[in-house]
């Protein structure tokens, strides 16, 4: 049916189709995503559904309990929203590619917004 059609090609589309990261970085924050055991449980709580207490989180993701709402796993990425979660062994190069760039303090943040 049509309408059978169009749900299976809404399902293809994934959320870094409209981002601008290349696929090379988006394997590289799979890659690295799937070393890390605090993007494991974050994953794996953002696809079964949040606990309806703040006291039954893992320590280790407690830190995105009022982002819940704004969290999606597509394809191994967890998504806040339209950004990418970045998995902690990413972080260092990110913040360093960021501040590459010595825009300040306000255009780093606004970049780092956008990653």
């Amino acid at each position: 049916a049509p309408e059978e059609e169009v749900v299976f090609q809404l399902q293809m589309i994934t959320e870094h189709e409209f981002l601008p990261i290349s696929d090379q970085r988006i394997a590289a924050i799979k890659s690295a995503a799937a070393r890390d055991t605090e993007y494991a449980i974050l994953s794996k709580i953002v696809k079964q559904g949040w606990p309806q207490k703040i006291d039954l989180i893992p320590e280790a993701v407690l830190s995105y309990w009022n982002l819940r709402d704004t969290m999606t796993v597509q394809d191994g990425v967890i998504y806040k929203g339209g950004q990418v979660v970045v998995p902690v062994e990413l972080r260092p190069d990110i913040v360093q590619r960021l501040h590459s760039s010595h825009q300040g303090i306000h255009s780093t943040l606004r970049q780092a917004q956008d990653v």
